[in-house]
């Protein structure tokens, strides 16, 4: 799947793709090797620029791009070892909550990383968290109906 830039991106996709176009380019000379690495360098740079002078709006459109990383794949780059808890063992599970326990650092000092993951596009297999809102299986009642005790 092809991630879309977004408008203030533009710029720097078309700088990715043409690093990407040379890449391909058999036996490059050094020279043409190292245009290569100054235009990654480049590349990085603008990358900065770009998100540390981020508009409001371009802030939320970054926070709902359906390509954003999600609460697993956070902490799987964060974590060296982590086990994902399901369910409440009684009822059932929901996917929009996750909570993991995972062990950081040379010490193994334990933690619990929670999360919700939301958004997202549908169709890649993200829907198994229904757009980060909790289902029946992440409240459970007591009681009825309307009007009746929790």
């Amino acid at each position: 799947m092809a991630v879309s830039a977004l408008a203030f991106e533009n710029e720097l996709h078309e700088l990715e793709l043409k690093i990407e176009q040379m890449e391909r380019t058999p036996n490059p000379t050094p020279e043409f090797t190292d245009s290569i690495w100054k235009l990654r360098k480049e590349c990085r740079q603008l990358l900065i620029e770009k998100y540390n002078n981020l508009t409001p709006w371009e802030t939320v459109l970054v926070s709902r791009h359906a390509a954003r990383p999600q609460t697993e794949e956070y902490i799987k780059m964060i974590f060296d070892e982590f086990l994902e808890l399901h369910g409440d063992r009684a009822f059932g599970d929901d996917r929009a909550i996750r909570r993991q326990d995972a062990e950081y650092g040379e010490g193994g000092g334990g933690l619990s990383a929670d999360g919700r993951d939301g958004g997202g596009d549908r169709r890649a297999g993200r829907g198994a968290s229904d757009c980060g809102r909790a289902g029946g299986s992440g409240r459970r009642r007591g009681g009825g109906g309307a009007g009746e005790p929790v």
